[in-house]
């Protein structure tokens, strides 16, 4: 399995776009009409990025505490099981599961 770069082009447009309206307000500029439909279309494509970014990242969560759940079950079972067959005497006592008479 290959390492995937880490895409930050969200946080990087968002920075690009604070920097210009910082930009904009210390030169005393406004924006034009045409300029805030622009940043204003962009908003909302960045905002359905973000909304993408954060379900993918829901589901590796849910999926790691599927995971971990699993593993900690797994365990708790082991441990039953392993009392359930020990004898407190130090004899092993095997389960019979065929449905055979004692």
């Amino acid at each position: 399995m290959s390492a995937t770069l880490i895409d930050t082009l969200l946080s990087d447009t968002l920075c690009l776009h604070a920097t210009k309206l910082q930009k904009a307000h210390r030169d005393g500029h406004g924006l034009s009409a045409s300029d805030c439909q622009r940043l204003s279309d962009e908003l909302h494509v960045l905002r359905k990025l973000a909304r993408n970014t954060e379900q993918e990242l829901s589901v590796h969560r849910l999926e790691q505490a599927r995971r971990e759940g699993f593993e900690i079950l797994e365990d708790e079972a082991t441990r039953k099981l392993k009392q359930m067959i020990a004898d407190p005497d130090g004899k092993i006592v095997r389960p019979d599961f065929k449905g055979g008479k004692a």
